[in-house]
């Protein structure tokens, strides 16, 4: 129901800061054949960071399918401190 993404920022010369974003979904079955391997999509219901260097995190597109042409989470992050 929830994945969780770290992400470790190390500037040159600094301190390494570290966000983790949470995203919750839910799983939606999707069959293609009787031969293939059970798969799914998911639909994306909430996304929250711990705002160190990520001053936000917004859903870009809900539907995580196979169409990888749209961002699904749009980052903004905080300016660098050098």
């Amino acid at each position: 129901p929830e994945d969780i993404l770290v992400f470790s920022f190390t500037p040159e010369g600094g301190p390494t800061t570290t966000d983790t974003i949470t995203i919750l979904k839910l799983d939606r079955p999707h069959f293609e054949a009787v031969d293939c391997n059970p798969t799914y999509f998911h639909t994306i219901t909430q996304v929250y960071t711990t705002n160190h260097r990520i001053a936000s995190v917004e859903i870009g597109n809900p539907n995580v399918d196979y169409d990888d042409s749209k961002a699904h989470l749009l980052l903004t992050l905080e300016a660098a401190d050098n």
